[in-house]
């Protein structure tokens, strides 16, 4: 695998993370996605496993499944294999991964409470470069308030706030034992935000819409392209029906608003 090391076996994820450990030697320490996996929260083991150690430069690791990169730097160790915190493993993901890499690693992380949203403002606001710096401000706030996933994440900032629509409860239980991910109560209004379905789950949300209807509920089921991709279109809806129901605000029109020829 290394200069010195061997391996007995067709190496496996954790054999190339071992591996980069024992390169990097006792100041190694797994961070960034690979650290997120080792935690939790990060679902699907990377195909890169970054570790920071305080030697000299080192060549890196793996195979065509796993790429082993060792970077000089500091990073405080725990749990065996030895990896970054929570905290500092969220801020490695942000700088190699995309927006909405982050905001599903920082959403996972909290809904499994490895962290809260005051320890990773903290590593933020403890860190001088950081990506992502303002999401993950905006998603620390939010996460504080009930946004638990990051459909819900963008729908609250791609479709409700740049339209000017008016804020639901979050997480509401309105029937027991369920909770909605958005209810505008004054309104009788509930829009449920689904990611992957299965046929079990859609029958559970059938009957849930179902009972909501019994108490003069509607609800307004959206999924992933409808939220990302179709964010306007999605607002005008969801303003015809607050309308309808008594909302007297105004909606606003947003770049993409202009651009898709939504008046």
């Amino acid at each position: 695998m290394a200069a010195g090391l061997y391996c007995l076996q067709t190496p496996t994820w954790a054999s190339w993370c071992w591996a980069g450990l024992l390169r990097a030697g006792p100041s190694g320490v797994v961070s960034g996605a690979a650290a997120g996996y080792l935690h939790g929260f990060v679902a699907e083991a990377p195909q890169q496993i970054t570790i920071f150690h305080r030697g000299p430069r080192l060549r890196p690791l793996g195979d065509s499944d796993v790429a082993v990169v060792l970077k000089r730097g500091q990073r405080v160790g725990r749990g065996d294999p030895t990896r970054a915190s929570v905290e500092v493993a969220l801020l490695d993901v942000a700088r190699e991964s995309s927006e909405d890499v982050t905001v599903a690693a920082v959403t996972r992380a909290f809904q499994q409470r490895l962290t809260t949203p005051t320890r990773v403002l903290e590593a933020v606001s403890t860190t001088t470069r950081v990506s992502h710096r303002r999401v993950l401000f905006d998603l620390c706030q939010e996460a504080s308030d009930g946004v638990e996933s990051l459909l819900e994440w963008r729908f609250h900032t791609v479709v409700l706030r740049p339209h000017g629509l008016p804020s639901p409860e979050r997480q509401a239980e309105v029937v027991r034992g369920s909770r909605t991910d958005a209810l505008w109560r004054d309104y009788g209004l509930v829009a449920e935000l689904d990611g992957r379905l299965g046929h079990q789950e859609a029958f559970r949300d059938m009957a849930r819409d179902n009972r909501l209807v019994m108490r003069g509920l509607q609800t307004l089921r959206y999924g992933w392209h409808d939220v990302i991709h179709r964010p306007c279109e999605v607002a005008w809806q969801l303003h015809e029906v607050l309308s309808m129901r008594g909302w007297a605000g105004t909606r606003k029109r947003c770049r993409r608003c202009r651009r898709v020829g939504l008046s």
